[in-house]
């Protein structure tokens, strides 16, 4: 029969080491992470006397912690999702403001560059208003330079933090690891029992710090360990061992930090397979935000350039000279190569060599693209920014291609492939950029602002002795570099004149000399009106003419250099024309259109990533309210638990007082 004395030790005992379980999370009511724990108590194994069962008294057999994994894991993928969010967030904030500011924006350089062009246009001869327009074009290319350099700077800032930020997370992988390792030796390899419950709570502050930083996922373990998996199922953490999250130099650029996964045995490339955290938002900023508009900026530009360059070409400057780029060339020697970035993978020798080149800037996509042989003579073209291939792309890209140099040509683009030493070979990859660097490198290729093309290097006239009703148009340049303007500075060789035969024929006739002469080869008979419209004068000729009304035979017109034209503005007008005319995604957007459309697509970006932070934030909340109710320290649940306890331990004390006190009569009975 079991003594009231052992009965009263056994309940001192069960409550005192209640109240210490009661103390230590009273201490820990502030401890980041903690759960509440509670004591197992169970009577023990009564004895049989008799045919009956007297109880022996009490005791703690554990210590249980106050846990739903379920709302954890929730917790854990709630802060995930938060985290990156507001990551995300932050960093569309700073290039929302960049772009969308008055100041700070391309949009004000823009209007001031075609308003600074309409005033030229307006008084052509003032080399003042030509000084005012050369210098807005600096400043409109100065504003290229700083925001292409705000995005460089951007890009580098978010590779540092990508390379500390893997740095954070394989050291909590590492912590994590130890844990797991303390956590297997203290439980005894599983015994769930003894799970040592503080180390269980600082394991779970630390996911959830790792979870803060990247999205991961969890798996129990029967010993008490818990494997942590990143990406689309690579381990990070197994048991008491950790893996290496690293970066390493891409094979395109040795700049840009790439994530691996490092074990013992092998690094092995994730290839873009991290997402949520605030790592997830660096590398979507980084390689989506950031590069998308730095994508769409150069194209802006490469656009602006090259409409205004192939229109300056047709005019005459203030010296009397034909126009020639207003802006660098957007296919100089060395912008066709630097759109290329070859793997460090391909073959050796690596003498290849592919340049992108612009043909048509209305068919230019804000993407990059990488060529990849699977033969010498068999590639894979991929547009990034869709992931279409080859005949998705263009019908004409067919994936094979025959002796080199090849060209391929798609989206506005002609690429070159060629290499010095033979074939390309299996294996061998491009990354192709044919935007990313158009706004560094976009600059003024004239120096004083009489060499502005303002005026038309033509200029046409109608005899005052026609006839007919007959009326020639001023003319239109199409191309300066055939011979009609290459032949001779300073004059049309030959200048032409139209005379007409009849009310429907006509001869186009070398007008040198004042005696027109026929052509070589001759330009007789021809059929008036023209088919196609404008097609009065070939288009080898490099100009057109319209005449309207209806000219009578012996009626003639004369085309001639423009020389003393200075008053004249025509080409200017139609430079300025370039403000408003739709000369990208296929004649859809206007120069001043894309940049708003690039605005709205940041802003937008920024709008969307603020939403989702507020929605966050509250599933967020929401979730550790769950986990709370479940697992917070309540104080004034546990005072209540103080009295009850202190009651009890007072109780089994008095319990043991009255087994002593028997005793001490036991023993004066004896005595007597």
């Amino acid at each position: 029969m079991p003594s009231i004395l052992d009965i009263g030790l056994s309940g001192l005992t069960a409550h005192q080491r209640s109240l210490a379980v009661t103390g230590h999370n009273i201490a820990n009511a502030s401890t980041e992470g903690f759960s509440r724990q509670s004591s197992v108590v169970q009577a023990r194994t009564a004895d049989f006397l008799g045919g009956s069962s007297f109880g022996t008294g009490v005791e703690v057999t554990g210590v249980r912690r106050s846990v739903n994994d379920f709302f954890i894991n929730q917790l854990r993928s709630d802060i995930s999702a938060f985290s990156y969010s507001d990551s995300l967030r932050a960093q569309l904030d700073q290039l929302d403001a960049i772009f969308s500011g008055v100041s700070t924006g391309l949009a004000a350089n823009q209007e001031r560059f075609f308003s600074a062009l309409q005033a030229a246009n307006d008084d052509p001869t003032s080399i003042t208003a030509r000084q005012v327009f050369l210098d807005e074009a600096q400043s409109l290319v100065k504003k290229f330079e700083t925001l292409s350099n705000q995005l460089s700077d951007k890009g580098k800032s978010l590779n540092q933090l990508i390379v500390t930020t893997t740095g954070e997370i394989s050291g909590l992988a590492n912590q994590i690891a130890q844990i797991n390792v303390a956590i297997i030796e203290k439980s005894g390899g599983g015994n769930i029992g003894e799970l040592p419950n503080d180390l269980l709570d600082e394991r779970d502050r630390l996911l959830a710090q790792l979870a803060e930083l990247v999205d991961i996922r969890t798996t129990p373990q029967v010993d008490g360990a818990i494997n942590v998996f990143i990406g689309t199922g690579q381990a990070l953490v197994v048991g008491g061992e950790a893996m290496q999250l690293v970066t390493q130099a891409s094979s395109f650029n040795a700049e840009v930090p790439e994530l691996a996964i490092r074990t013992k045995t092998a690094t092995v490339g994730l290839n873009n397979a991290i997402s949520g955290g605030v790592l997830g938002a660096m590398l979507v900023t980084r390689d989506k935000v950031v590069g998308d508009t730095a994508n769409e900026l150069g194209r802006i530009a490469i656009a602006i350039a090259d409409t205004v360059n192939q229109q300056h070409q047709l005019g005459m400057d203030l010296d009397g000279n034909l126009g020639g780029n207003f802006f660098n060339d957007v296919n100089s020697p060395s912008a066709v190569l630097l759109r290329t970035k070859a793997s460090g993978n391909n073959s050796l020798p690596q003498d290849q060599m592919v340049q992108v080149s612009i043909d048509n800037i209305n068919a230019l996509k804000v993407s990059d693209y990488r060529v990849t042989f699977t033969s010498p003579t068999t590639y894979v073209l991929t547009r990034l920014s869709d992931q279409k291939t080859n005949a998705a792309i263009d019908p004409s890209l067919t994936g094979t291609i025959g002796a080199l140099p090849a060209t391929l040509q798609f989206d506005g683009l002609s690429v070159v492939l060629d290499r010095t030493s033979g074939n390309f070979a299996t294996g061998d990859s491009f990354l192709l950029q044919p935007t990313k660097n158009g706004a560094s490198d976009i600059g003024i290729a004239i120096e004083r602002p009489q060499e502005i093309a303002l005026a038309s290097p033509i200029r046409t006239s109608s005899n005052i002795n026609n006839q007919g009703t007959g009326a020639i148009g001023p003319g239109l340049v199409t191309d300066t570099n055939v011979a009609l303007f290459t032949t001779t500075p300073g004059q049309l060789s030959p200048p032409l004149l139209v005379r007409f035969t009849s009310a429907t024929t006509y001869d186009i006739l070398d007008n040198s000399g004042g005696t027109p002469v026929a052509l070589a080869p001759p330009q007789t008979g021809l059929t008036f009106p023209p088919v196609p419209a404008n097609a009065l004068i070939p288009s080898s000729f490099g100009v057109q003419l319209e005449i309207t009304g209806q000219p009578q035979a012996g009626d003639t017109f004369t085309l001639d250099f423009n020389s003393n034209g200075y008053q004249d503005s025509r080409n200017g007008l139609a430079m300025n024309t370039f403000q408003t005319t739709r000369v990208l995604d296929n004649g859809a957007t206007t120069l001043q259109g894309a940049y708003g459309l690039l605005i709205q697509n940041v802003g937008t970006q920024a709008n969307q990533a603020r939403l989702n932070t507020d929605a966050g934030k509250t599933l967020l909340e929401q979730s550790q309210a769950r986990r709370d109710s479940v697992s917070a320290v309540n104080l004034d649940e546990e005072a209540a638990n103080l009295i009850e306890l202190e009651q009890a331990y007072n109780a089994s004390a008095q319990v043991i007082n009255i087994a002593i006190s028997i005793f001490d009569t036991l023993l004066g009975a004896v005595r007597r």
